[in-house]
């Protein structure tokens, strides 16, 4: 790949672009969006002082709106400690795939893939295919950053469906509200979700089948019915990111049996 400078012309044998999602390596690539969707919703985001009185899983926490102060958890911490910093908003978005090698160049992180931030790991996955890419190019030619590409989609496809899921109203649902319940008794099920936060499994495999049976069941025979609707549509999107899932993992299976 090629790029001009002024007077000057530049020659390499691969171009990593990882300038961001308005990638002008994307663009000058061809690289395709797929999966895309506009942001459904819109953030802010501040920072307050770390302070020994904070709880420590809360010290990181920074929030903007007066309505936090409604609760009773959050209200001591936001009293009497200024705010560090500009208040941020991301109003709009687009969250994608991109392809993300091919001839001469290839992307990472949000050059190449770029999913709602509330689940976080938004560094971590950037960081992780970082990693995976300088191997590609040092293995030498387009395959390996093909694969790279592929590999990345797989280990990517889960999280990408579940922030998308995350940012629909109706996941706060009376299903789910019974699931937290639920781990906070049981320390199985909190384990899992650790599991889960440490990315050893799918957020869609948190909660066994069983255990959310027994749950709607449970729920039901008490006369909670309004946890129906949520445990199908639940369903549905598991049903979802699994396809998603498998297609992808195809994809890699069939380029490491078949390479060109």
């Amino acid at each position: 790949m090629r790029g001009r400078h002024a007077q000057r012309q530049y020659r390499a044998r691969v171009v990593v672009g990882a300038d961001g999602r308005h990638s002008t390596v994307a663009e000058l690539a061809g690289a395709k969006e797929y999966l895309g969707y506009d942001n459904p919703r819109f953030y802010y985001w501040a920072q307050w002082p770390d302070t020994p009185a904070w709880p420590e899983e809360l010290r990181s926490f920074g929030s903007y709106l007066e309505t936090l102060r409604e609760s009773p958890v959050i209200r001591p911490l936001l009293d009497g400690n200024a705010r560090e910093g500009k208040l941020v908003g991301l109003q709009k978005s687009r969250f994608y795939f991109r392809e993300a090698a091919g001839p001469g160049f290839a992307l990472v992180g949000d050059a190449g893939l770029h999913k709602d931030p509330v689940p976080g790991y938004g560094m971590t996955d950037a960081l992780r295919d970082g990693r995976n890419l300088g191997n590609a190019i040092l293995a030498g030619g387009d395959d390996p950053l093909v694969r790279y590409w592929r590999q990345r989609d797989v280990d990517s496809i889960d999280l990408f469906h579940f922030a998308h899921d995350m940012a629909d109203p109706s996941y706060v649902n009376p299903l789910n509200q019974l699931v937290f319940a639920r781990a906070r008794r049981t320390p199985e099920l909190m384990a899992r979700i650790r599991a889960q936060a440490d990315r050893e499994i799918s957020p869609y495999d948190v909660v066994p089948v069983g255990t959310v049976l027994r749950i709607v069941a449970g729920a039901v025979l008490r006369g909670r019915l309004s946890v129906v609707p949520a445990f199908f549509a639940a369903g549905k999107r598991g049903v979802r990111a699994q396809h998603a899932r498998r297609e992808r993992v195809e994809a890699l299976a069939s380029l490491v049996a078949n390479p060109a």
